[in-house]
Formats: C-alpha cells, sequence, structure tokens
C-alpha cells in the first residue's frame, strides 16, 4: 500500500475524500517468476536486478522463502548412574548443613585437622565449598564419611553419629532455639517431636509414641536401610540432648526397636529416653 498521489500544485497534501473513498490505494505488482532475486544478474542481461525498480516506484522486496514445515526431533539425553556414594538423595535422605559442620569438627579433632575435607573431596564441589548451616546435603556422602571416620577410631557409625548429633543439638538448642526454651520442660518440647525431626532430617516420620514427665518414647518409620545405624545415632544424640537443655538430669538413651516396614529398604526404629526433672 501507498499513499495516493498528491494533486499538481500542492505537493505533499492530499486530495479531499469524498464520501466512501479512503485516502490509500493498493499498489498493483507484477508478480516475479519463481527464482527471481536469487542470484545476481549477469552484466551482460539488460534486465534490471532485483534491487531496481521503475522510475518514482519502491524497489521490490526481497524473495520471501517457503515455509516448510518438518517433523519434531526427539532428543534423549543419556542418563549415567551416579557412583553409589553419592546417591543419598536417590536413596530419600537428606540432612540440614548444621549436622554436616558438626560432623566435619568431629572428624577432624579425632583424625586431624582437614581429614574430613578429604574424605568428601571426591564428592563433588558442593562439599568442597564452605559449608551452610542452613542449607540441604545429600546423607549418602556424609554417612559413607562418617563409617570411615569410625572404622579408623575403633567405633561404630552409631556411636559417632550419636556424639555429632549432641553437639549439633546442645549448640542449635542453647543459639538458635534458647528464645524458645525458656521455662519450657523436657516433655513439652519433646511433644514437637515431627518438627524437631524434620528440621534437620528429610525422610521418614517421626513422632512421640509416648511422652510425659521422665518418660518418652519416639518412633521414626520409613528410615532407609543404609541409614539405618546413622539414624539410631541421630535418635540416641539428639533426644537426651533436648532433654538436657530443658533441664532434665539422670538422663539414659537406648534403642528398643529396629524393625522393617514389611520390607528390606525400610525400617522403624523406636528410642526411649528415661530422665529425672
Amino acid at each position: 500500500w501507498r499513499l495516493a498521489d498528491p494533486p499538481a500544485g500542492r505537493p505533499g497534501t492530499l486530495p479531499p475524500r469524498r464520501r466512501g473513498e479512503v485516502g490509500l490505494r493498493p499498489e498493483r505488482r507484477t508478480p516475479r517468476p519463481e527464482g527471481a532475486g536469487m542470484s545476481p544478474p549477469s552484466r551482460d542481461d539488460p534486465t534490471p536486478g532485483p534491487s531496481a525498480g521503475q522510475p518514482g516506484e519502491p524497489a521490490p522486496g526481497p524473495a520471501v522463502s517457503r515455509y516448510v514445515r518438518r517433523p519434531l526431533t526427539q532428543v534423549t539425553t543419556p542418563v549415567t548412574d551416579a557412583p553409589a556414594t553419592a546417591r543419598g538423595a536417590s536413596d530419600g535422605g537428606r540432612i540440614k548443613g548444621s549436622h554436616v559442620i558438626q560432623s566435619r569438627a568431629f572428624t577432624n579433632e579425632r583424625l586431624g585437622e582437614g581429614a574430613f575435607e578429604k574424605l568428601v573431596a571426591h564428592e563433588g564441589p558442593v562439599w568442597t565449598l564452605p559449608l551452610l548451616p542452613s542449607s540441604w546435603y545429600d546423607l549418602g556422602p556424609l554417612v559413607v564419611a562418617l563409617r570411615q571416620v569410625a572404622s579408623r577410631t575403633g567405633s561404630t557409625i552409631t556411636e559417632v553419629t550419636r556424639e555429632v548429633a549432641r553437639r549439633n543439638g546442645l549448640n542449635d538448642l542453647k543459639t538458635l532455639y534458647r528464645v524458645f526454651l525458656t521455662n519450657a520442660a523436657p516433655d513439652r518440647v519433646l511433644g514437637f517431636t515431627p518438627q524437631l525431626w524434620s528440621t534437620y532430617v528429610k525422610f521418614g516420620v517421626a513422632r512421640a509414641a509416648r511422652n510425659e514427665p521422665g518418660h518418652y518414647l519416639g518412633e521414626c518409620s520409613g528410615v532407609p536401610s543404609p541409614f539405618l545405624d546413622w539414624a539410631c545415632g541421630m535418635w540416641l544424640g539428639f533426644v537426651p540432648a533436648v532433654v538436657e537443655v530443658t533441664g532434665g538430669r539422670d538422663i539414659s538413651g537406648r534403642i528398643v526397636k529396629r524393625t522393617p516396614d514389611g520390607g528390606e529398604s525400610t525400617f522403624t526404629i523406636q528410642c526411649e529416653v528415661d530422665y529425672t526433672s
């Protein structure tokens, strides 16, 4: 489309429109033969090239290629198996960073400075970067590292985890959660067993099966079998720490149940704790 030619003697103005008439009129073009404009003309060819036009007329636009619909191609991404030591997420286990930090401190105390970093160095950059207390980490690599710590120190992973969890509980409950524990009795705080467990661990379902002053029975179902010994140590360390921070004394704890949940992939454990107020 182009503007109508202005009347003679009045350049740049449009003639008055009559009723039903518009000020634009279509420009008629002669269709070019197929292939025109696809290659430059020969010097001996008098025919104007694709950029030429008639005097006073705009130059024709570039040749438009036809749209061709092509079938969609399915792209597949190869899947590689991760090492068994780094499959914490696939096994359903994650742990809060504050527990990992306490594990590092314990390991370096027992095996020398930098020992923990060497044990997890091959697990990827997540474990070599500065550890963040509020971040979540795959539990698989940590359990593998703590098993090596237990082997080198002549103990079990349950005993190692018990000490780490106790440190973790005492540190967090006396600092981060101190305001919530003011004048709180042990049984009142242990009534929040599901919340306490999910604050640090991402697997299983925890509850207080029995909770009265001086006696507590906690239960956790859905514990993946690779983390069973670690989970027992977690309960044996953290629950007594809660009782200690809230004023309990003469504390003793033990695992009274560890049975399969209808198979061998997950287990249910029960931790019993006695104390005096």
